[in-house]
């Protein structure tokens, strides 16, 4: 990739602010967007109350549905946006996805139940030298 905007899509108000504001700067820029989803999946049967599969499927369908919201959002031409589902331990996290894809910027939702994780995250990303943008329901 080297270069171009990222967003980290969530569902909810700040999901859906952060991703406008990517698509807006990613056209003003002339920069292609990548839209990502994060699908952590539980590795320990022990923590979890149901079949760890079925968890991590149901987590997998959750972070594909992310996506289709992020695509019907986006409208039909979608600004060209390619979607990519990081899916954990299987893929790179998402650490190492922008190191190997060094995006110009990634912006990140703020708000909801994530916002101490994405908070964390920035503060990751900063330090590796990429561009963040934190972003709430009201941009």
């Amino acid at each position: 990739m080297s270069g171009g905007i990222v967003v980290v899509f969530t569902q909810g108000p700040a999901g859906k602010v952060a991703l406008g504001e990517a698509a807006l700067l990613a056209r003003r820029a002339g920069q292609p967007l990548t839209v990502l989803a994060l699908a952590p999946q539980d590795t320990d049967p022990a923590l979890c109350g149901v079949y760890t599969s079925a968890f991590n499927e149901g987590v997998r369908a959750e972070a594909l549905r992310e996506l289709a919201e992020a695509r019907d959002l986006l409208g039909e031409d979608g600004c060209g946006a390619d979607y990519v589902l990081l899916l954990a331990g299987r893929d790179p996290g998402l650490d190492s996805w922008v190191a190997r894809e060094r995006p110009a910027l990634v912006v990140l939702a703020r708000g909801g139940p994530l916002a101490l994780a994405a908070r964390r995250q920035a503060g990751r990303l900063r330090r590796a030298g990429v561009e963040v943008r934190l972003i709430d329901r009201r941009g």
